[in-house]
This record gives structure tokens, C-alpha cells and sequence, in this order.
């Protein structure tokens, strides 16, 4: 029997995961993230970690792993026999993960911290640390940080989410008691999610001392006895901030190139562009010069549009939709330097290509995105719909448009 697990010990979900194998003393090999793009493949739905492989059949969501877990290796089980105890522990488990989980990262995101935390994430993934790394460090962030802003939690200051988070201490040792663990003798789920969550508010102190944090401390109780001991990763310290240098271009000399390449780049961590094709082809454009800005762009969508077609056929959906979404971005770089009246042939070809490949990324996506036409004036616009993969079936409809320079790929 071969046990993975995939995802990194940053993340509380993961480290919850690890703690509970560990308590049932399997075997196991964890399989760290190497790119972003690892999750999506570990996990096409919702590109999150932790996975569970056990033989080939894989788990996702650290709550159906610890189910897993229990069903396939019942001793120690991870809930108490008594249904209204273990009912309480499995409220304490999903409060861990679905509310104590946005205090870290609020405090992991605050700006005081969010360098650091950068650094941190990005030391865990084998890049290139002069080109990718400042690159890959700019859009974590970013996303990461739209992330806890959209929760709420993010938005207030540090010192008002660290009283709240003692507050939250204060209440979850009353629901200890004077148990060693949560309702029970033994550890559960409960305390394995709450020392998951505790392992990451843990990680994102601020370098200067904060009494406040003391809370957390106190929190080592609710893990299981070996759990008690300090967590064996550092504090999160300062690191210089991560930044790519003025002045030096990443792709050309020309500054509208440069500009538009990493428009192009910036769609990476979306799946719409890879760093190495990016740089291969800008490699052979000269500066100014838009007959080969289009020539190579176009000569690397028709490849990445060939990988694309390949893979389809061979019934590799997954590794399919990646490559047309990426050949779509790149045949509408190609154009971007072809625009003026009358229009060129060039841009006509390509602009179609750009729409052929996005049609069969859509064929091929894991949520639904339908082609529509939207009523406009007494004509109608031609648009696609794209279905949240988790939303109740009647739900509210956003609706955007692209700019002058865009279109609506």
C-alpha cells in the first residue's frame, strides 16, 4: 500500500492531514508543490491541497481525508463512539477550518507581514530565483491578498484581529475544560484542525514581541501529546522585500514590448501563459520590430496550439484545456502589433485562431462556459457564460466587458 500526500506543511489543511497519519502511524510520502500549477493537477475542481493518494484512488478537502482515514484505518479513530460527542468535535473541526483558518491569514497577509510571508511560500518552490521568483512573488501576493481582503477579516488592523483572535483562545479553552483534548481523552479531529490552524496564526507573529499573542501559547493545549511540543518550524521573520529591479526589462528594451509581454505573462497564474514560452519566443523579436513580434508569437500559438490538438485527441482533457487556453493568449499577442485601418489579414487570422482555441479551452474546462448571445440594441453581442463550479443552482449573475485593446477571451 503507498500513501501520498500532495500539498506543503504550510498549509494548516495540509499540516492537519499529516498529524492525523501520524497519529494512526502510517507510512506515507508527501509530495510537495513545484508549481501552481501542481494543484490544479492534484486537484481539477477546486486547485486546492491537501490530495490524499492511497493507491491511486485520491481524496480531496482535509475533512474528507480524516473520513477517509478513519473508514480505511479505523485505530485510533478520530471522533469519539458517542454521537454527541463526536458531533461536537466535528462542529469544532469545521469551525477551525471555515473560521479560525481567515485570522492567519489575515495576520499572514497584514502588510507587516506580507513580505515575509511571500518569501516564505516562494523559498518552498524550486524557481529560477533571478527571473521567476520576483515574478511568481508579485502575483501570489496579490492573489493571496485578494483573497483575505474579499473574507473581511484582512481589511481591519492587526492589533483589532490579534484581541479577536485571543478572544477566540479564550473560548475554545472553555470548551477544553480540563481535558487534555476537546470532549474526549484521546485527540480527534477537533484538536487536529485547531493545531493546524494554531501552526499557521503561529507562523504569522509580527517580529516585534505582541503580548496580545500570548493566546497562542495557551493554545498548545488542544493538540495531542506530541503535539504539545513547539512547532518545529521558525516564527515568520523579515526578509528584504521581493521585487523585480527598475530599470533592467525582464523581455525587451523597447518598452511598449516589454509592456505587452508581460501582459501576456501575467495571465501565468490563471493557466493563460507559461515564463519559459514567454521568454523563448520574445527572445527572437528585436526591439521595434512587429513583423517578428508577430511572426514568433504566432509561430509559438500554432505549436501550443498542436501540443493542444494532440492531447485531445488522445483524450487528455486536462492537459488539453491548458494548452488552448495558452495558445489563445498568445494569438492575441500575436495581433496586438497589427492593429491600424485597413485591417491586416494577419490580425483577421489570428483574431480567429485566438476565438477557435478559446472555443475548444471551453469544450474542455472542468466548469461550464457556454456560448451566448446577449441582446443589445436591437442586434446581439456574442458572449460566453461561465457557471461557478459551487454556487446553489439559482444565484446572482455578474456580467464584464473588455476594453478597447482586449477582446473578450
Amino acid at each position: 500500500m503507498q500513501i501520498q500526500v500532495f500539498g506543503n506543511r504550510l498549509s494548516p489543511f495540509v499540516e492537519k492531514v499529516v498529524r492525523a497519519i501520524a497519529l494512526k502511524k502510517l507510512g506515507y510520502t508527501l509530495v510537495p508543490v513545484k508549481s501552481p500549477l501542481d494543484l490544479k493537477r492534484w486537484n481539477p475542481r477546486a486547485g486546492k491541497m491537501p490530495v490524499l493518494d492511497i493507491d491511486g484512488e485520491r481524496t480531496h478537502d482535509s475533512t474528507l481525508i480524516l473520513r477517509t482515514l478513519d473508514a480505511r484505518f479505523p485505530e485510533p479513530p478520530l471522533v469519539d463512539p458517542d454521537p454527541q460527542v463526536a458531533a461536537r468535535q466535528r462542529f469544532i473541526e469545521d469551525w477551525s477550518d471555515e473560521a479560525l483558518y481567515w485570522y492567519g491569514m489575515a495576520l499572514r497577509w497584514a502588510d507587516v507581514n506580507a513580505d515575509a510571508t511571500v518569501a516564505q511560500v516562494i523559498g518552498t518552490l524550486p524557481l529560477p530565483a533571478a527571473l521567476v521568483r520576483p515574478l511568481v512573488a508579485i502575483f501570489f501576493r496579490r492573489q493571496a491578498s485578494a483573497q483575505a481582503h474579499a473574507q473581511g477579516l484582512a481589511r481591519l488592523p492587526v492589533d483589532v484581529v490579534l484581541a479577536e483572535l485571543e478572544r477566540r483562545f479564550d473560548e475554545l479553552l472553555v470548551w477544553l475544560a480540563d481535558r487534555p483534548f476537546f470532549f474526549a481523552d484521546r485527540p480527534s479531529v477537533a484538536d487536529l484542525a485547531i493545531f493546524g490552524q494554531c501552526r499557521g496564526c503561529k507562523a504569522a507573529r509580527r517580529r516585534r514581541r505582541m503580548s496580545s499573542f500570548e493566546a497562542g501559547r495557551r493554545c498548545k493545549r488542544t493538540s495531542p501529546g506530541s503535539m504539545r511540543r513547539r512547532a518545529d518550524s521558525p516564527p515568520l521573520r523579515r526578509r528584504p522585500r521581493v521585487a523585480i529591479a527598475r530599470g533592467k526589462p525582464m523581455f525587451s528594451t523597447d518598452a511598449f514590448f516589454e509592456e505587452q509581454a508581460m501582459r501576456t505573462l501575467a495571465h501565468a497564474p490563471y493557466g493563460g501563459a507559461d515564463f519559459g514560452e514567454c521568454l523563448v519566443t520574445m527572445q527572437h523579436v528585436p526591439p521595434g520590430d512587429a513583423a517578428a513580434w508577430h511572426r514568433e508569437w504566432r509561430a509559438t500559438a500554432d505549436r501550443v496550439a498542436a501540443i493542444a490538438d494532440a492531447c485531445a485527441a488522445a483524450g487528455h482533457a486536462v492537459s488539453a484545456r491548458e494548452a488552448y487556453l495558452r495558445a489563445s493568449n498568445y494569438y492575441r499577442t500575436s495581433y496586438q502589433m497589427l492593429f491600424g485601418a485597413p485591417a491586416s489579414p494577419d490580425l483577421v487570422c489570428a483574431f480567429e485562431r485566438e476565438s477557435a482555441t478559446f472555443h475548444e479551452f471551453a469544450r474542455h474546462a472542468d466548469s461550464p462556459i457556454e456560448r451566448v448571445e446577449i441582446p443589445f440594441d436591437g442586434t446581439t453581442l456574442p458572449g460566453y457564460f461561465c457557471l461557478a463550479s459551487r454556487v446553489p443552482a439559482c444565484g446572482r449573475t455578474g456580467r464584464t466587458s473588455s476594453g478597447p485593446s482586449s477582446t473578450m477571451r
